[in-house]
């Protein structure tokens, strides 16, 4: 289990206007989140405070990690405007990696089951992208600037 200590920003808007995820992204998950909204919720936090295996890349390191591996892997292509592309470097770039996680919101004292979503290389080292089933603004009236914790689990240990 990995815990975050964060405060909600707010994005650029790209992943909910330019991603589409596939339908089909929860099968076999439903037992966690039966279903999900298009875009996320944008979490920044220090990368000193992450546990000391992830403070040098931050939640980079979480990308392709045989020892924290995620409850959910899709291949990049399964994204049709993934704007995070593969190279000859690394072929599984802009691949779709999810971990289960539980995100408490300080200021409305609500938690929520969600994933926390990562695209492998994305840019994001002290982001955290959640993704929820519903809109964390709309519904549950996240704001920028509330104080959360996310609880990360490792696919290994599913919750």
């Amino acid at each position: 289990v990995i815990d975050i200590q964060g405060v909600v920003v707010g994005g650029c808007g790209k992943f909910r206007k330019q991603i589409r995820l596939p339908d089909d992204l929860l099968s076999g998950h439903e037992d966690w989140m039966p279903s999900f909204v298009q875009g996320t919720l944008n979490v920044q936090f220090s990368i000193s405070e992450l546990p000391q295996p992830l403070q040098s890349h931050g939640l980079r390191a979480l990308d392709l990690n045989e020892s924290f591996p995620p409850s959910i892997y899709r291949p990049g292509a399964d994204l049709p405007s993934n704007t995070i592309q593969p190279n000859d470097l690394n072929p599984r770039r802009g691949d779709l990696q999810l971990w289960r996680a539980i995100l408490n919101n300080h200021q409305t004292q609500t938690e929520h089951k969600c994933f926390l979503i990562r695209r492998v290389e994305s840019g994001y080292r002290d982001k955290a992208e959640i993704l929820g089933q519903h809109n964390f603004r709309e519904n549950w009236k996240f704001a920028d600037g509330h104080q959360t914790s996310i609880k990360v689990y490792s696919g290994a240990h599913e919750t």
